[in-house]
């Protein structure tokens, strides 16, 4: 029989969350947002795992027990067991932007990706058969993803390899859990669950507006729990029960919070976003 299961967040927050998470289960992989008054979000970068590796499933959920927290971290070991949090090897791309960034950060980059956040908010029910726990500030750990570029990049002299920081908060991790289900579990945050990301970057710079008008998604595949399965509750307390699994993910935020610091590029990025988000919502029309 299951664990009761219960979270701190207010009815109010809780039936929220739920609606959002119902509707991201339905989109996955990537949850859609709705922008804001002056132009869409657009994907602005993305990751996905080496793919040379011999063991894909460098992210780990670890459950540290009834009065612990729940950690979703990168782990180079594989395992849940026991858990070091590392740095995993990982190919980037800046996305929309690309065009107007310098010749050496179009393109593969490759480089390093450590994620850190934790919760101590049990499993809820976010609809028929899928359930959600959500990462808030609060856990043992800072709310943090950083990727980070095997080589410095010739701008700034050879000193810069920040691809892309985010601090966030909160989170919502949500799948079918219902019988160890095997359906790609997801975790997600933006402004339509409330949630606060602030980006930054040795190559970009961020507006003031992007704390709340953006978002990320991460879907994570062959979910490994303890026993085999996929994503399934824990037996000794109200978390998911321990698990690896391999990762992508996206960012988004809306153009006009993003720019490329060098002033011969400002202007040409600026006009070419404006350009872009005309057209995408021409073609919504």
């Amino acid at each position: 029989m299951r664990l009761a299961r219960k979270h701190r967040a207010s009815e109010k927050r809780a039936a929220s969350i739920a609606a959002c998470v119902g509707a991201a289960v339905v989109a996955l992989p990537i949850l859609a947002v709705t922008g804001t008054a002056n132009a869409q979000p657009i994907t602005f970068a993305q990751f996905s795992e080496a793919d040379n590796l011999a063991n894909p499933n460098l992210f780990a959920y670890v459950d540290n027990g009834p009065g612990g927290d729940a950690e979703l971290i990168t782990s180079n070991n594989g395992t849940s067991n026991d858990p070091t949090v590392a740095s995993i090897p990982v190919v980037f791309n800046y996305q929309s932007i690309s065009p107007y960034l310098p010749a050496d950060l179009q393109g593969n980059q490759d480089a390093t990706l450590t994620l850190t956040c934790s919760t101590k908010d049990d499993v809820f029910s976010a609809g028929a058969d899928v359930d959600a726990q959500e990462f808030e500030a609060g856990g043992e750990t800072d709310d943090v993803l950083t990727i980070t570029r095997d080589t410095p990049a010739a701008e700034g002299g050879g000193t810069r390899t920040n691809l892309l920081t985010m601090y966030f908060y909160p989170a919502v991790l949500t799948g079918f859990s219902y019988y160890g289900g095997t359906e790609t579990p997801q975790l997600f945050g933006g402004e339509t669950i409330g949630s606060y990301i602030y980006y930054s970057s040795d190559f970009l710079n961020f507006g003031a507006g992007s704390v709340v008008d953006s978002d990320f998604s991460m879907t994570f595949s062959s979910w490994t729990s303890y026993d085999g399965n996929g994503l399934e509750f824990s037996p000794v307390d109200g978390y998911f029960a321990e698990a690896t699994a391999a990762g992508t993910g996206t960012f988004d935020t809306s153009p006009e919070y993003i720019s490329v610091p060098e002033p011969a590029s400002l202007g040409m990025l600026a006009t070419g976003m404006l350009l872009m988000a005309r057209r995408r919502k021409r073609s919504r029309a």
